[in-house]
């Protein structure tokens, strides 16, 4: 919680005087699947329940600061190989994706979706929500 929630959080706060005063204000906060309630499993409670709060949390500061025009959405990236679970995973699948360069293609394809979202030509999203790249 203290990263995913809370991290978020005080990051926003603590910038709300600049986002105010842009042109064009933004927050994109990195979520994910995990965290949604209709895709929701076992596994990892804590990281899962701290994405679901962070999931909440985009939502509510999407209403509070509509007003403000600060478009406010979340990110969901999907899984990405670092190099610690790799070396950790036997699974072949892991390996494979790895080997392709999936973790790679996804990261980019994050970055772009990422980017839009804080663009100007997203400005008019006004519709909370966490977009997830799709699988290769």
């Amino acid at each position: 919680m203290e990263t995913n929630l809370y991290g978020s959080w005080r990051t926003v706060l603590a910038f709300l005087p600049l986002l105010r005063a842009s042109d064009h204000p933004s927050i994109v906060n990195v979520s994910s699947e995990a965290g949604s309630l209709t895709s929701m499993g076992g596994g990892t409670p804590a990281y899962t329940a701290s994405k679901t709060a962070l999931n909440a949390l985009t939502r509510m500061l999407a209403a509070e600061l509509r007003g403000d025009r600060i478009l406010v959405n979340a990110v969901c990236p999907g899984w990405v190989a670092t190099g610690s679970e790799i070396k950790q995973d036997v699974r072949p699948v892991t390996r494979i994706l790895a080997l392709v360069g999936r973790s790679h293609v996804d990261a980019l394809c994050s970055q772009s979706v990422t980017a839009f979202l804080a663009s100007p030509a997203a400005s008019l999203m006004f519709s909370p929500a966490c977009f997830m790249p799709a699988l290769l």
